[in-house]
């Protein structure tokens, strides 16, 4: 049932969710950082929902993508929270 809102929630989402949630955690995205993160999520969502998408791979992209700091903080967030979605 989770994923269903999960999936709803991330079709409707925007980049302005995506920095508005970031800053809450004190993360500060730069405009590059941003567009591929929103990216990211919009291309790999349903990876993700069909467990295609392992953790690993994920922090993987992401420290590709993200400053050293942030990809510190996101990755710190999402071990933190990953299971309890």
């Amino acid at each position: 049932m989770n994923n269903y809102f999960l999936k709803k929630y991330i079709k409707n989402l925007t980049k302005n969710d995506i920095y508005n949630l970031a800053l809450k955690q004190n993360i500060n995205l730069n405009n590059i950082e941003l567009d591929k993160i929103f990216e990211y999520i919009q291309n790999n969502n349903q990876a993700y929902f069909n467990n295609k998408l392992s953790k690993e791979k994920i922090l993987s992209d992401c420290k590709s993508i993200l400053t050293n700091n942030n990809y510190i903080k996101i990755s710190k967030l999402y071990n933190e929270y990953k299971d309890k979605i």
